[in-house]
């Protein structure tokens, strides 16, 4: 708890410290795996964050957390294909995830697909909403088609 709450005070390396400390007593424990992949990530450290979500992952199968965090990674990474992968793969464990669905679409805009990415936010918009990011989006991908649409 306490490298959960050194990150969300920002002091990342300390975090980092303490989170890496529980893990040397525990190297299963879920939280501190997950935690210490977000520090990584909000150190920007993409492919190590990776490597914390996989292991994270091989030791709780079911860690959607784990897998839709590897995708933020991967999009960071502008690997769209491999961060759409892992957002589809959080979705088949926790179908109501609506962030994962959320980034799915976001990932299939960016990837010049907004045919795809607009059923996908659509969803997402009807489970929750009040998703901003999906608003934000699907607003984007109806000025593209209603531009792209012969008049």
């Amino acid at each position: 708890n306490l490298g959960y709450a050194y990150m969300e005070a920002g002091k990342l390396e300390l975090a980092d410290k303490y989170l890496t400390e529980c893990l040397k007593y525990d190297p299963n424990y879920h939280d501190a795996l997950l935690n210490r992949g977000v520090v990584l990530m909000r150190r920007e450290k993409w492919e190590e964050a990776i490597k914390v979500f996989d292991a994270l992952v091989k030791k709780h199968p079911k860690s959607f957390l784990a897998v839709r965090n590897a995708g933020l990674c991967y999009a960071h990474m502008k690997n769209l294909q491999a961060a759409a992968k892992c957002f589809e793969m959080a979705l088949k464990m926790f179908p109501n995830y609506v962030d994962a669905r959320v980034d799915l679409g976001v990932t299939c805009f960016a990837a010049g697909r907004p045919d795809v990415a607009k059923p996908i936010l659509e969803q997402a918009l009807q489970m929750d909403p009040h998703s901003l990011r999906a608003k934000a989006v699907l607003d984007d991908i109806h000025k593209i088609l209603s531009q792209s649409k012969p008049k």
